[in-house]
């Protein structure tokens, strides 16, 4: 007898090859707008995006987040608000939030279910020195098989091939059981507080895809991510005082190299635990931005750090704190460190999260990709912090980063077509697989 999932896999095809132009079109229009995260200009996507679900017969919520009410959102383990205080970096944040909008299309089944949901962000990372673009950024070029333009990849390409994949799910099986959430969000650049806007707004569900880059591949684990700042406070020794050990730069210089001891061993577990690769810096610790001293002819009596610390599915936030500043203020061959140690301040952090590869989401998705490309597929643990740290952590909701596009944040990204046809079918797939099984 031949599996009923080969004529469905033949109409969820010509369905997505039948609208190609349109899912192109989609991305295309997206990515021309210059939603930079942080600016009012990510609301002309979800204006386009509103429009694209109506079309599709979506009933509609949009709504400008309730601040006050998505900081009372917190972490079950850590009992810290969600939000992200982007206005501490940026003060101009907080004008800007309340002109963006979350747009939510919602699509009933014939009869109750499971509920499924798609998340993806429109908003955009800068674009950077626009000279080492060869390409516009907005321009949603196309050459050969690739569209060009900064968040084509991450993520516009991903919103576009799930709404056609909800459509073409829904077309081929309309009698399909269930719900789907499709939640297009701002903020993702920032931190995240689009998603923790509709998480406020209570959307929640039976299993969750984020549409990010992900090249295709199926990932089921998340990184966190912990922000932090270190001041470190020197001698008042001059320049040619024999001291030159009190200089904060040579007491900068031992704290990077503190900081890079600490992410290796913590790479090393990641490896042995999680399974990622040699090259990959799961719990990567990166001192981004640095300042010390303020005039050649004076020894640096202050130095600061700001960075970012990854925070793996296992770490317990709280520990991971203790264990930083413990590393970083060892006075250890550094005896300055006993009477003067470096200060830590951490903002809000990010805990990571991991799926187990039997529940239904990861099997659907699997399934649904092993049908269309015709190859064996393995979901894989991923090197990466998205929004998907969200519900897994906070709700123990099994949730997937799966999207297409392979090249980000950086000048002339792309999103190849071929990959957005080929995931649209999939979402497709996947949908009909989670709503159809039965518990």
């Amino acid at each position: 007898m031949e599996d009923p999932m080969v004529k469905i896999v033949q109409q969820v095809s010509t369905y997505i090859e039948t609208h190609r132009e349109d899912l192109i079109a989609l991305t295309q229009e997206l990515v021309r707008v210059p939603s930079v995260a942080a600016t009012v200009e990510q609301d002309k996507c979800q204006d386009i995006m509103e429009r694209a679900l109506k079309e599709a017969e979506a009933q509609i919520d949009r709504w400008i987040p309730d601040w006050e009410q998505v900081k009372s959102i917190c972490y079950p383990n850590t009992g810290e608000t969600i939000y992200q205080t982007v206005e501490l970096r940026t003060p101009e944040y907080l004008q800007v939030r309340d002109k963006v909008s979350i747009v939510t299309g919602t699509f009933k089944g014939k009869e109750p279910g499971k509920t499924l949901m798609f998340n993806g962000h429109i908003d955009a990372a800068g674009v950077g020195n626009l000279d080492e673009w060869s390409k516009d950024p907005w321009g949603a070029e196309i050459i050969g098989d690739r569209l060009y333009g900064r968040a084509a990849a991450d993520q516009k390409g991903g919103v576009a091939a799930s709404l056609f994949g909800v459509m073409a799910a829904r077309a081929i099986m309309p009698d399909l059981p269930g719900t789907i959430h499709f939640v297009v969000t701002p903020e993702e650049e920032t931190g995240g507080n689009g998603t923790a806007a509709s998480i406020a707004r209570g959307y929640q569900a039976d299993g969750v895809i984020f549409t990010d880059i992900s090249n295709n591949e199926i990932i089921t684990s998340n990184s966190g991510m912990q922000n932090f700042e270190i001041t470190i406070q020197g001698g008042a020794n001059g320049m040619w005082d024999a001291d030159y050990n009190m200089s904060a730069a040579e007491l900068l210089s031992h704290v990077i190299q503190r900081l890079h001891a600490f992410a290796r061993e913590r790479d090393q577990h990641a490896r042995e635990e999680y399974g990622f690769g040699p090259h990959q810096t799961a719990a990567c610790i990166n001192p981004g931005l640095i300042e010390c001293g303020d005039w050649i002819a004076t020894i640096p009596r202050r130095a600061k750090i700001k960075g970012l610390m990854a925070v793996l599915p296992d770490d317990n936030l709280i520990a991971l704190r203790e264990e930083f500043i413990k590393r970083v203020c060892d006075p250890e061959g550094v005896p300055f460190f006993r009477e003067n140690p470096p200060q830590v301040f951490f903002g809000s952090g990010k805990e990571g999260c991991c799926t187990d590869h039997d529940s239904l989401v990861v099997r659907a998705a699997q399934r649904g990709l092993e049908l269309v490309t015709n190859r064996p597929v393995q979901p894989k643990r991923g090197c990466v912090c998205s929004d998907m740290t969200f519900y897994p952590s906070m709700f123990q909701t099994p949730s997937i980063l799966f999207g297409p596009g392979n090249v980000l944040h950086c000048p002339d990204e792309y999103v190849e077509i071929s990959q957005l046809v080929e995931i649209a079918k999939v979402y497709a797939l996947t949908t009909i697989l989670f709503l159809t099984e039965k518990d």
